[in-house]
């Protein structure tokens, strides 16, 4: 008997541990115009009303030294990349992010919130996503020949590995990058309907 409901119990945990979380909605529109082979869409990050772990992004980076609020333009750079490399490899024969002054679409992320995670619970934990980034804010993609905004979405407290399989690499920046990477592949199975 106790077996069986250790057995249970083990398939409760794997299975809810397991589950996709509803990370991204769909506010208004249609996700799916960047479903077409042939489009291209340019990435725009918004950190105009960004908070970081509770305070306005330049106090909050301006708390932890000089360094930080200097180099805040080159790590945005950064991880930024992660979110433009694994949406071009994952969109298959949907809509490519370009880098260019023209393209069919833009999607302008506006990051509202960032939790930057823990080094130490990323390094120590045997979850994927233990210390990772946590991200909230919202998606407009717009018609760049209408200039309509034809997509909103809602990013709810999404959060990132805090690393992949057998890296050993963990800093904010990676951690960031890891939820942006997250984010375009959620964006992506909206898209694909999956």
């Amino acid at each position: 008997m106790k077996r069986v409901l250790m057995a249970m119990l083990l398939v409760v945990i794997a299975t809810t541990g397991f589950s996709k979380t509803k990370f991204l909605s769909v506010v208004s529109g249609d996700i799916k115009v960047l479903n077409h082979s042939g489009l291209t869409a340019i990435d725009e990050f918004d950190y105009s009303k960004t908070n970081i772990e509770g305070k306005p992004a330049l106090e909050y980076l301006k708390s932890h030294g000089a360094n930080y609020l200097k180099d805040w333009p080159n790590d945005n750079v950064v991880t930024e990349k992660y979110f433009f490399d694994k949406w071009n490899d994952e969109i298959g024969n949907g809509a490519k992010l370009v880098r260019s002054e023209t393209a069919d679409y833009k999607i302008i992320i506006h990051v509202d919130f960032i939790d930057l995670g823990n080094t130490a619970a990323a390094l120590f934990t045997l979850s994927k996503t233990g210390g990772g980034c946590i991200i909230a804010g919202t998606i407009d993609i717009i018609d760049c020949k209408s200039g309509e905004t034809v997509c909103k979405l809602q990013i709810n407290d999404l959060k990132g590995n805090s690393s992949k399989f057998l890296d050993v690499s963990n800093n904010e920046n990676r951690r960031r990058g890891l939820a942006y990477e997250k984010l375009a592949k959620q964006i992506i199975e909206l898209v694909k309907n999956k």
